[in-house]
């Protein structure tokens, strides 16, 4: 996504293409959609009607039940960077219609966006960054991955990484340099602190005594955003806490000079809060976790009934290399890039009915419904 970004609005047309062919209406079809963010940077008049009806046709989707309300939610950001005030009744009615908190909140604040909020205007893309911000971070994490597909992941109890991340937030916070914060932040010191020590020895392979300005950069904008289940609440003294821990680490003698990082630390305080609130920048786990305590108990059962329903999906369409079958069009299709008739168009055979109960259909439901 990010190095296709790059190439700016140019990218949009093969991206509306791809929208259209693809069946998985998750993965890597989400990440597409954030890229229709680009048109509004475009001065094509064309490719902005394209992008925009794209955008509206998927969302009255939602708004009619057809469509998840996760599926529009890029589209909801990319129709609020065009500033048309003509479609704010669209994104109200959707903010007003009854969906998971945690996709209510993305509507809402791209209807905000549209309204000119200032305070929701959109975290900086991945595009917009420099190459090295993101791409050493991220290829760390897959050479990391791939090390621990190739070998046996070690037993809970036997973790070296946890119980290293354990005792060293232990013994910080029983320090007199913890027990001088002030409360609000010594009831989450402990927490904030392990998820430090664990996520620098687990995917940099990095002890405390080798940190340094890459390595906290690192740890705080990008592998705290992406593994550590912290709210908001927790991500707002993400910063005063390592700026303490810092300290007491050269009290300790394990790391040296740590004035300079301290700085660096509090200048990134409102990013790290930012990029850790931002549900782009979550992994699969995090992503679980979060959702599972904003969400009650119903919530959590229609989560497990989802995916046993995708499993089960899954399980139907045979194994991977099976070829799916030739009637199964996209979930959100655009109508100029599709080989056959929508839908709920006439069916071309001349019986009058719409297309998906005829020839639209698969042979066996054709036959009993006949």
């Amino acid at each position: 996504m990010a190095a296709a970004g790059t190439m700016g609005p140019a990218i949009v047309p093969a991206v509306l293409d791809a929208i259209a062919d693809e069946p998985d209406t998750h993965g890597a079809w989400i990440f597409l959609w954030g890229l229709t963010k680009l048109a509004a940077r475009s001065e094509d008049e064309a490719l902005r009607g394209r992008v925009i009806r794209a955008c509206i046709d998927l969302l009255e989707k939602v708004e009619r039940g057809e469509a998840d309300p996760g599926e529009g939610m890029n589209a909801a950001w990319t129709l609020a960077l065009f500033q048309h005030p003509e479609h704010e009744a669209l994104l109200q009615r959707l903010v007003e219609k009854p969906m998971a908190r945690w996709w209510s909140a993305d509507y809402r604040g791209a209807l905000e966006l549209l309204q000119g909020h200032p305070e929701h205007a959109l975290p900086p893309e991945l595009w917009e960054q420099p190459v090295e911000e993101w791409l050493t971070s991220r290829c760390r994490m897959v050479e990391k991955a791939a090390a621990e597909a190739a070998q046996p992941t070690p037993p809970p109890e036997e973790d070296p990484d946890e119980r290293f991340a354990r005792t060293l937030a232990n013994d910080f916070i029983r320090s007199p340099v913890a027990v001088g914060l002030p409360r609000e932040l010594l009831q989450d010191a402990s927490t904030i602190v392990y998820y430090l020590a664990r996520l620098s020895r687990e995917h940099l392979r990095t002890h405390p005594r080798d940190w340094n300005e890459a390595v906290l950069h690192d740890l705080l904008l990008v592998l705290v955003p992406h593994e550590a289940p912290l709210d908001r609440e927790q991500l707002e003294k993400t910063a005063p806490i390592t700026q303490a821990f810092l300290y007491w680490l050269q009290t300790q003698n394990i790391l040296a000079e740590t004035d300079a990082l301290m700085a660096k630390v509090r200048q990134w305080s409102d990013r790290i809060v930012v990029q850790g609130s931002d549900r782009r920048n979550w992994g699969s786990r995090k992503t679980l976790v979060m959702e599972t305590a904003e969400a009650g108990p119903e919530a959590i059962i229609e989560k497990m009934i989802e995916l046993l329903t995708r499993q089960a999906d899954a399980a139907m369409e045979g194994p991977p290399g099976r070829p799916k079958p030739a009637w199964r069009e996209p979930a959100i299709p655009i109508g100029e890039h599709s080989a056959k008739p929508a839908r709920n168009a006439p069916c071309p055979c001349g019986s009058g009915r719409k297309y998906k109960k005829r020839h639209g259909r698969p042979e066996a439901e054709q036959t009993t419904s006949r």
